[in-house]
């Protein structure tokens, strides 16, 4: 049988809605299960998720918890995985030993599209997104809006967070004017319905402006590119260092991963937070993926036709340079006087990074 405390789970994010939910899938997860009765359940949520390992919650302590191997393949044969925010049914036949019997199907899911074009969950039961943006050289309107299409149709509330207010000017007024412009561009390019915070995430006030969002039972999870001010936000709204922070590049504002992992936090207020690390939209992803190959292959003094990177990555690439996209195309004109450079004296080719399907062969 499964004895079910829905007050004490309410700190993990069980709200009525939710839990009504959650009654339903257990039922139909019992009728599927012989002896589903007679067996000790537990319904936990789960917080970290590894390679090979699960950290869940019952609300009044965290463990570790394994996969059965049965449910492992399943998942891999299925294309699925277990996500953080998952609700799971557990047992834990040894004090050390605890066991995941099955994943409760989400209320709401926020899924990326791989490179592969695979889809990747992200975070399950989740009640608001909290895309977070700084007003430093992190603010980009594309990839905001690649973030609200991450978003859509997941059932998900989005919420925009602008970050780092102080690097908008010294005085209240220059800021005041950068914001203003900042609003004219987001209305032009957002939907009228969601919501715009512009704050410092250092300010002890955030929590009062996030109120909304913090209510006893909601999940929160955290979506926005590395230095743009996740962990800081995260500390605030928890009132505690719990998240690491780190410095960012003055060329581009962009930031190191502190976050080593998406978690799910309980706060103080009652509600669950989640920062989910490495959640890139799958343009970015395509992006930061080809640009890595193109620069490992400068870096070697490789001559590579964009022909030549897969069709996916020549998409992210599309439009960061001259030349990208055309058939036959080089990296950069650097390349091609590498490409140009004769045989050394020892008669071995030289450095010249040409791939072997476009050297010259002989008849």
């Amino acid at each position: 049988m499964i004895d079910i405390d829905f007050e004490r789970l309410r700190a993990l994010g069980l709200h009525a809605t939710m839990a009504q939910a959650v009654q339903q899938l257990i039922a139909d997860f019992a009728s599927q299960t012989p002896d589903f009765a007679a067996q000790d359940w537990q319904l936990m949520r789960v917080c970290t998720v590894h390679r090979d390992r699960l950290q869940v919650h019952d609300g009044l302590s965290e463990r570790s918890a394994t996969t059965l191997p049965r449910l492992a393949k399943q998942h891999a044969l299925d294309g699925t995985s277990i996500a953080v925010g998952d609700w799971v049914l557990t047992q834990t036949p040894e004090p050390e030993r605890c066991w995941v019997h099955a994943v409760l199907p989400p209320v709401t899911r926020i899924n990326r599209r791989d490179a592969d074009g695979s889809r990747h969950a992200v975070v399950s039961n989740v009640d608001t997104a909290l895309l977070v943006m700084g007003l430093d050289l992190d603010f980009s309107l594309r990839r905001l809006e690649r973030y609200l299409a991450l978003v859509q149709g997941s059932g998900v509330w989005p919420v925009v967070v602008l970050t780092k207010l102080d690097t908008l000017g010294e005085t209240a007024w220059a800021r005041s004017e950068r914001l203003v412009d900042i609003a004219r561009q987001l209305r032009e390019r957002l939907p009228p319905e969601v919501i715009v915070y512009a704050l410092d995430a250092r300010s002890p006030e955030v929590a009062q402006d996030l109120a909304p969002y913090l209510r006893l039972g909601q999940t929160l999870v955290l979506l926005g590119s590395s230095g743009a001010g996740k962990s800081t936000l995260t500390n605030s709204l928890a009132g505690m260092g719990l998240q690491d922070t780190g410095p960012v590049r003055e060329h581009d504002s962009r930031g190191r991963h502190t976050t080593t992992a998406r978690t799910l936090l309980p706060l103080l207020s009652g509600a669950c937070l989640i920062d989910a690390r490495c959640a890139q939209p799958a343009a970015g992803r395509r992006c930061a993926i080809a640009k890595r190959q193109l620069h490992r292959h400068q870096r070697a003094g490789w001559a590579m036709p964009l022909s030549q990177l897969p069709a996916r990555q020549r998409a992210g690439l599309r439009g960061a340079g001259a030349g990208v996209g055309r058939p036959g195309a080089q990296l950069s004109q650097a390349q091609a006087r590498n490409a140009a450079r004769p045989a050394d004296a020892a008669g071995s080719p030289a450095r010249t990074g040409a791939l072997e399907a476009d050297r010259p062969r002989r008849p």
